[in-house]
């Protein structure tokens, strides 16, 4: 699993109090995909489980 890229062009945002500024990212600040990487194999496992599942009851009948 690779780590999300940043985004290094500068981008339109607002602040906490509503007032448009430009961002620009310097250098690579990825997130850490780790944490959340574990429900997202999970859930793909599950559907794989069950996509073979449902072809092997489809070829049964």
């Amino acid at each position: 699993v690779k780590p999300t890229s940043s985004i290094s062009l500068p981008q339109q945002t607002v602040n906490i109090r509503g007032e448009e500024q430009t961002i620009r990212t310097e250098g690579r600040h990825d997130p850490c995909i780790c944490p959340r990487i574990v429900p997202v194999v999970e859930a793909m496992a599950c559907l794989v489980l069950e996509d073979h599942y449902k072809r092997q009851a489809a070829m049964k009948a």
